[in-house]
């Protein structure tokens, strides 16, 4: 079964999907929202239709303070509808800036704004389920802790080899 990321938007509803052993997102597709958030919610049940989801991470667009305002009620009130059609659990992830990373990603492929449109919400929502599986993963340490290097101590070295070359 897989996570599927959805990056709730006031047109479009970026769809993405992990791998079945989550540890991979994968943007999937977009949907339109539609005038109601039941539209939406049909929308994206259609789209996964042959899709076995185990559950929803949608982005919960937090101001930059951490306050949850219109949006984010917004996004919370899509999910409790995704959740109660779908009978999936919800999940929600911060997904301050996901939509501007996705962007920015995208032009750094050499993707103008108007090749953007149609992967941007994709895009978005692949990078809201990777923050959300990368929090999941259990990270294990099997090496002997005697093998790690000792912290320096005192000022960093470069800011020795700067004190070294003004004397």
């Amino acid at each position: 079964m897989v996570a599927v990321g959805v990056d709730y938007g006031t047109v479009r509803i970026g769809l993405a999907k992990s791998d079945e052993a989550r540890s991979i997102a994968f943007p999937f597709m977009s949907v339109p929202r539609g005038k109601t958030d039941e539209e939406g919610v049909a929308a994206v049940l259609s789209a996964l239709a042959d899709v076995e989801v185990d559950e929803f991470v949608v982005g919960l667009p937090l101001s930059l303070s951490g306050e949850e305002g219109v949006s984010a009620r917004k996004a919370r009130a899509f999910g409790a509808l995704l959740e109660a059609r779908s009978g999936r659990p919800v999940v929600f992830v911060d997904e301050r800036l996901s939509s501007a990373a996705a962007s920015r990603h995208m032009r750094e492929m050499g993707l103008d704004e108007r090749a953007q449109r149609g992967k941007l919400d994709e895009r978005a929502a692949a990078l809201i389920l990777e923050t959300y599986l990368a929090s999941t993963r259990k990270v294990t340490w099997e090496g002997d802790p005697k093998e790690l290097p000792a912290p320096e101590e005192g000022p960093s070295r470069r800011r020795r080899r700067r004190g070294r070359e003004r004397r």
